[in-house]
C-alpha cells in the first residue's frame, strides 16, 4: 500500500524539491535579469516619450515645485546699484517664421477688439533680453550682473510667452515653440532672444508700521489673471525706464511701478531705495526678472487711503491685503490665499531671508505649505 502511494507522490515531491533548489540557486540571477530589463525599458521610454521642458533645478516652496529658477542671488544679500549693469543695442531681434505668423494673429485680434470697442492690448515699446553675464567682484566675491537689451514691443510678447505651448501645426500637435526652441535649455546660457520680450521687476512692499502688502491681479490682466502677487510687478518699458543711452534702469522701472500701482512717489530725498535680492526665470512664460523689496515711509492706513483716492493702474489689482511683517503671519497668509504667481512667492521668500537674516527659520516655516493651483493656467495667445 505504502509503495503504491509513494509511486504516486514521488514525481510531485521530486519536482517540488528540484523547483525549490532551482529557485534558491537562480533567484538572484532572475532578479538581476528583471532589474536590467526594466532599466532598459525606462531608458527607451525616455527616448520616445515627449517630456515637458526641463530647464534645471526649479524652486521648491515647501513641498510645492514652482515654475521658477533662481539664476543668481536669494541668499540674503541685496545687490548694490553698481552690481546691476545694463547696455542697449539698437538691434531688432530676428523673429522665426512661426513667431511672425503668431504676431500677425495677435495684430489682427487686437485690431478686431479695438474696432468692436472691446479691450485691446496697447502695443507699447519693450525690450528683449539679448544676453547676460554673472560676474564676481574681486576680493569679496559679490555678484555683478551685466545685461544687454535690445528693442521690442508688447505684441512680440503676446505672440511668444503666452503661446509657448500652442501647437504650431494642426497636423503635429506636439510641436510648439517650447518643444522646438526651449527643450532642455540651460537657464544660465544665452537667452533665446526672440522668445524673451519681457523682463519683469517684482517688488515686495513693507509699510512704515511693519506690514507686507499683497495684491490680487485683475481678471482682465493678460498674464495670470486673478493670481495673488507682490504689489509691484512691471515689465521694462521704453522710453519710460531707460537712461540717456537707451539702456533700461531697473530702479526707474521700480519707481514707476510703485507710482502706477500704489500711488507712491520716490523723490530724491526718499530714505530707502528698492533693494533687488535675486535674478530668476519664470519657466512657464520664459520671462526673466529681478525680485526685491522696498520699505516705504507710509503707514498701512496712509497707503490704503492714497490707493482708494485713485492711482494710475488701479484696475490691474482687484484686491489689496496685508500681513504683519512676522514670519508666522506671512506664512499663514501665503497658505490661506491662492492661487499665487510664482515670482511673487519667490520674491516674498527671498525678502524674508534678506530682512530677517534667518534662512533656516524661513525654510522651516514654509516647508509644510501646500499651495494650490500655483502656476499652470491654460495657455492662451492673447486675450
Amino acid at each position: 500500500m505504502f509503495g503504491e502511494i509513494w509511486a504516486l507522490l514521488r514525481p510531485h515531491i521530486v519536482g517540488a524539491l528540484i523547483g525549490t533548489i532551482l529557485t534558491f540557486v537562480f533567484e538572484e540571477a532572475i532578479k538581476a535579469f528583471f532589474r536590467s530589463t526594466w532599466r532598459k525599458i525606462k531608458r527607451l521610454a525616455r527616448i520616445f516619450v515627449r517630456k515637458r521642458t526641463v530647464f534645471g533645478e526649479e524652486f521648491m516652496l515647501g513641498k510645492q515645485k514652482l515654475p521658477w529658477i533662481v539664476i543668481d542671488g536669494g541668499h540674503g544679500e541685496a545687490y548694490g546699484p553698481g552690481d546691476l549693469e545694463c547696455r542697449y543695442v539698437k538691434e531688432l531681434v530676428k523673429l522665426p517664421e512661426e513667431v511672425q505668423k503668431l504676431r500677425k494673429i495677435v495684430e489682427e485680434e487686437q485690431r478686431q477688439a479695438s474696432a468692436s470697442h472691446l479691450r485691446a492690448a496697447w502695443n507699447g515699446s519693450r525690450y528683449y533680453l539679448h544676453s547676460f553675464v554673472i560676474d564676481r567682484e574681486p576680493g569679496d566675491e559679490r555678484s555683478r550682473l551685466k545685461f544687454i537689451f535690445g528693442p521690442s514691443d508688447y505684441y512680440n510678447f503676446l505672440a511668444t510667452s503666452p503661446a509657448l505651448d500652442r501647437p504650431l501645426n494642426d497636423a503635429l500637435p506636439g510641436v510648439t515653440l517650447r518643444s522646438k526652441y526651449l527643450k532642455d535649455l540651460d537657464p544660465w546660457s544665452k537667452p533665446v532672444s526672440f522668445l524673451a520680450h519681457s523682463f519683469g521687476i517684482n517688488l515686495a512692499v513693507i509699510t512704515r508700521d511693519g506690514y507686507m502688502v499683497f495684491a490680487q491681479r485683475s481678471p482682465d490682466t493678460f498674464s495670470r489673471p486673478g493670481y495673488w502677487n507682490v504689489p509691484v510687478n512691471e515689465g521694462l518699458q521704453r522710453p519710460f525706464d531707460n537712461d540717456e543711452t537707451g539702456a533700461p534702469d531697473f530702479f526707474k522701472a521700480a519707481a514707476r511701478g510703485l507710482y502706477e500701482e500704489l500711488g507712491i512717489s520716490l523723490g530724491r530725498d526718499y530714505k530707502e531705495k528698492p533693494k533687488f535680492v535675486s535674478f530668476g526665470l519664470d519657466t512657464q512664460f520664459y520671462q526673466f526678472g529681478l525680485l526685491g523689496f522696498i520699505r516705504i515711509q507710509l503707514t498701512l492706513g496712509e497707503l490704503l487711503t492714497i490707493r482708494a483716492s485713485g492711482v494710475k493702474d488701479k484696475w490691474e489689482a482687484v484686491k489689496v491685503d496685508t500681513a504683519k511683517m512676522e514670519l508666522d503671519k506671512i506664512e499663514s497668509f501665503v497658505r490661506d490665499y491662492e492661487p499665487w504667481a510664482p515670482s511673487g512667492l519667490v520674491c516674498i521668500f527671498h525678502t524674508l531671508i534678506t530682512i530677517l537674516g534667518k534662512p533656516i527659520a524661513v525654510h522651516r516655516a514654509f516647508e509644510q505649505i501646500g499651495v494650490k493651483k500655483i502656476a499652470l493656467e491654460a495657455p492662451r495667445l492673447s486675450t
